[in-house]
């Protein structure tokens, strides 16, 4: 199975950045071949609609990572090391709405805020 969430953030340098969360579960671990056989399959299918949709294609090297299991709770920790506290993957995954973009990025519902506050283009 799988469960995934879509979060899109806004930069002043590079603009709007949509991007996926998503873990996908097996009933068994995959082998090195195996991740690499589903990276190269995820990744033509995203290059394959990023060209379909008028844009070149993007860099085999940004904007897929595969990690195993075993790094999850590198991850998770990352997470409420953040500030989300105990909430950890839960709110990763199904809160995107609440996050808070990063550095000079924004999410849409801060934008939203933002133009609320000040009345002027956020």
């Amino acid at each position: 199975g799988w469960v995934r969430a879509l979060e899109v953030t806004y930069g002043w340098l590079f603009g709007w950045h949509p991007h996926l969360h998503t873990l996908l579960f097996t009933r068994h671990p995959l082998s090195k071949a195996q991740i690499d056989v589903l990276l190269q399959f995820l990744y033509g299918r995203w290059s394959d609609a990023v060209v379909a949709a008028g844009y070149r294609p993007p860099h085999s090297e940004h904007g897929l990572v595969i990690s195993r299991g075993e790094s999850a709770g590198d991850y998770i920790s990352k997470i409420c090391h953040q500030g989300l506290g105990h909430q950890g993957l839960a709110a990763e995954i199904s809160q995107a709405g609440s996050k808070k973009g990063r550095l000079a990025s924004r999410t849409v519902p801060q934008i939203i805020d933002d133009w609320g506050d000040y009345r002027r283009e956020s």
